[in-house]
């Protein structure tokens, strides 16, 4: 029996280490591909117009949806830090699971930049994915653009996982990943003529720190994107987890249809006593 039962255990733990295994793999690779994407949607052809902005949201919304088309039954295609710190607040993910995401993330970022930089010419080169503020705005206003782009993100992440378990046209494969692309395509739109709509500390800090622009101060660079995405994603998480989670509000409602009924029993006994009370009075007049 004992012999049967450490079977049973070390299946079960061979299973799990394995399909952990194969969700770090998987936002490894999000994370790479997004990347390379992204460091090429903004190369220097002299024999064509330059990449508009339309042009870049929309490709990067089609990149969001592609890869989470791809990668949300292994890992939930976090595809982002920030992403994976929502799931850790929000209890959708483990520690240490959560931690690894992290951890494979910035390495595919880092990994993706680097291969770009190797094989694309320099003539071509222009940001390979790297975000800077408009100098038309400060960096405190750079960082609340950040911010609210990350908790807008964020905030669709969380309640289309949320979504997926309601049946319907929801839990339809497609359906979550064109929700996300759609609003990753609308935040670029909107946020990148202020810093470009990064919304991901991995893509900004991997092609700073690779390509070391000396124009762009590091105390900028980790206040808007670092510390308005990840202040951004946290606000979210919280929200929406106590707020407008739906086990929340199930309980909410659960608690407000215990106090109408109690209100109703009340008012029920104050009726049957006003009903009652007279009668009451009446009998006990007659006997006197």
């Amino acid at each position: 029996m004992d012999d049967a039962q450490s079977t049973s255990t070390r299946t079960r733990c061979c299973k799990c280490s394995v399909n952990t295994c194969r969700c770090i793999v998987a936002e490894f690779f999000c994370s790479f591909l997004f990347m390379f994407i992204v460091g090429t949607t903004d190369l220097k052809w002299t024999d064509r117009e330059a990449t508009s902005e339309l042009q870049i949201a929309l490709t990067l919304g089609f990149a969001v949806a592609t890869l989470t088309q791809c990668f949300d039954a292994v890992s939930g295609s976090h595809l982002n830090p920030v992403v994976s710190l929502g799931f850790l607040i929000t209890r959708q993910v483990g520690i240490i699971r959560g931690v690894a995401y992290l951890v494979v993330q910035f390495s595919g970022a880092f990994t993706a930049v680097l291969l770009l930089q190797g094989i694309i010419p320099d003539a071509l080169q222009e940001s390979l994915g790297a975000t800077e503020p408009s100098e038309q705005i400060t960096s405190h206003q750079a960082f609340g653009i950040e911010l609210i782009l990350t908790f807008i993100f964020v905030f669709v992440v969380l309640s289309s996982w949320e979504l997926r378990t309601h049946g319907g046209v929801y839990s339809w494969p497609c359906c979550r990943s064109l929700i996300l692309g759609v609003a990753f395509s609308m935040n670029t739109m909107w946020g990148y003529a202020f810093t470009k709509a990064s919304m991901n500390p991995a893509r900004s800090l991997a092609a700073a720190v690779i390509l070391n622009k000396e124009e762009n101060p590091w105390l900028i660079l980790l206040e808007v994107y670092l510390a308005g995405p990840v202040l951004g994603a946290v606000v979210s998480a919280l929200i929406y987890k106590y707020i407008f989670a739906t086990a929340m509000a199930t309980a909410d409602l659960a608690q407000n249809d215990r106090c109408s009924t109690m209100d109703s029993e009340e008012e029920n006994m104050v009726a049957l006593q006003s009903i009652s009370s007279p009668l009451g009075r009446t009998k006990d007049t007659r006997d006197l």
